[in-house]
This record gives structure tokens, C-alpha cells and sequence, in this order.
């Protein structure tokens, strides 16, 4: 990993003792979307979104076989935020990776996986 890597996972907090294994390559990958926040000024009807500022999210689940797949493919399941940024960020993740899909022989042996996205 190169330090410009390490330096925007550094964003999700300490990640280096998660007890799970690293899992961010499934077959099907739907992305993150930035997590806009959108306000009102004051005594105006306009709507602003601020700058976009760079997020990072870690997120952990395990995998069950998907219905219908003859034991072929893996979908996430209990999804949970093990650090982020910012609460935003972690929903997001959590959304996305909800609906990854992993191949059977893509994955190995583990109770708990994780992943990390980063929202730039």
C-alpha cells in the first residue's frame, strides 16, 4: 500500500486491529454515493451543498449463499460501521455494500469480513 493509500485509510480511524478478513473484490460491486447534505440559507428558498470533503468508511459483515445461486454466490449480510469519518460516510458504505455479490470461489474461509471505502 502506498503511503498516499495509508494516509486516506487513516481517515476511518484504526482499522489494524479489525479481526476480520479483507474482502474488496466481489463480482458484483455496486458504488458508495458521496453522502450529500444539502441545506437551506436562511430567508432564501435556495438550496446549497457544501464542497465535497473526503470521507472513508470501514464496514464488516459476513456472507451467506445467496437464494437461488446453487451455492455459487455470496451476499453480505449483518453489515455494521466499524469506524468512519463521519456517520454519513458509514451509512453509505453500509448501503452499497449490502448488495455486493461474491463469487463462491473468490472467497475464502472466514467468519467476519470487512472492506474499507473511501469518499473523495
Amino acid at each position: 500500500m502506498s503511503l498516499q493509500a495509508a494516509a486516506r485509510e487513516a481517515m476511518c480511524g484504526n482499522i489494524d486491529n479489525i479481526n476480520a478478513m479483507r474482502a474488496d473484490h466481489p463480482k458484483v460491486k455496486v458504488l458508495a454515493v458521496y453522502p450529500e447534505i444539502p441545506f437551506k440559507a436562511p430567508h432564501s428558498n435556495k438550496v446549497f451543498r457544501p464542497p465535497h470533503e473526503p470521507g472513508c468508511a470501514a464496514v464488516t459483515f459476513t456472507l451467506s449463499i445467496k437464494p437461488n445461486s446453487q451455492g455459487e454466490l455470496f451476499v453480505p449480510q449483518n453489515v455494521k460501521i466499524y469506524n468512519a469519518s463521519e456517520t454519513r460516510f458509514g451509512f453509505a458504505a453500509v448501503k452499497a455494500v449490502s448488495q455486493w455479490e461474491y463469487s463462491a470461489k473468490d472467497i475464502q474461509s472466514s467468519a467476519l469480513y470487512y472492506t474499507v471505502i473511501r469518499f473523495l
